[in-house]
């Protein structure tokens, strides 16, 4: 039996350990965006294309890294993808551009070792989980590295910071990297994939925001649980 699972309702992700299922950690991404899921911007509003083929571009990612240098779970699943109102060859053609920009990376990064992914971190108190995309050794030092399949979004900033806090509790952290596979071609019309790298004065900044969002989630958690998973009346 696995040790952990995750839980999905209203767009929102909550870990827990499958000894103990009534304590819910929710995840980084939950920390950041519940409001706007539930009263904001992204209200009654389903997960959408883009995030659709970034699940499809991650599982293409992972599965390589599996097959290439045996890391990762050997027992990954193919994600269901929804895509609605798009061909299917729009669809390849997106995975594929941004496929090229990994493998384009990996060609101008020869010194990139995975070292893992995919994988889920808790953190006890206050309680918060969340699922890194890769931990590699990128010119000798050891970085946090996350993908993403679309543009810039602030959040972004305090996600990777939520990741940060998490890793850091094991492994030693030197670099803090978002790699930008980005396939919309009015958004990214030379088809190369863009770096960000965060300084650790950054990275400092950004962790103080996401602790400030944590606090704020638990000083609303009644209400969010309740809202998500009781008779969905809640107050903002």
């Amino acid at each position: 039996m696995k040790l952990h699972a995750t839980i999905e309702k209203k767009g929102l992700r909550w870990y827990y350990y499958t000894r103990d299922p009534d304590k819910l950690y929710p995840s980084v991404s939950t920390v950041i965006g519940w409001y706007d899921k539930l009263f904001g911007r992204w209200k009654n509003y389903p997960v959408g294309n883009a995030a659709n083929c970034g699940t499809g571009i991650h599982f293409q990612i992972q599965k390589y890294i599996l097959d290439e240098f045996g890391i990762g779970e050997p027992d990954i699943e193919f994600p269901i993808i929804k895509i609605y109102g798009m061909l299917e060859e729009e669809r390849r053609y997106k995975l594929n551009r941004s496929m090229q920009m990994w493998f384009e990376f990996l060609r101008e990064n020869k010194s990139y070792e995975p070292l893992n992914q995919e994988l889920a971190l808790f953190y006890k108190k206050p309680r918060f989980a969340g699922r890194i995309d890769q931990y590699i050794k990128l010119d000798g030092k050891y970085t946090l590295l996350d993908i993403k399949t679309g543009g810039y979004w602030q959040s972004y900033d305090w996600q990777i910071a939520g990741y940060v806090i998490l890793l850091s509790q094991l492994v030693p952290v030197d670099r803090y990297i978002c790699l930008y596979l980005d396939s919309n071609i009015e958004r990214n019309p030379s088809n190369k994939y863009r770096i960000h790298e965060y300084s650790k004065e950054e990275m400092i900044e950004n962790s103080i925001q996401f602790m400030k969002l944590l606090d704020e989630y638990y000083n609303h958690e009644d209400n969010i649980i309740d809202y998500v998973f009781g008779n969905g009346d809640a107050n903002e």
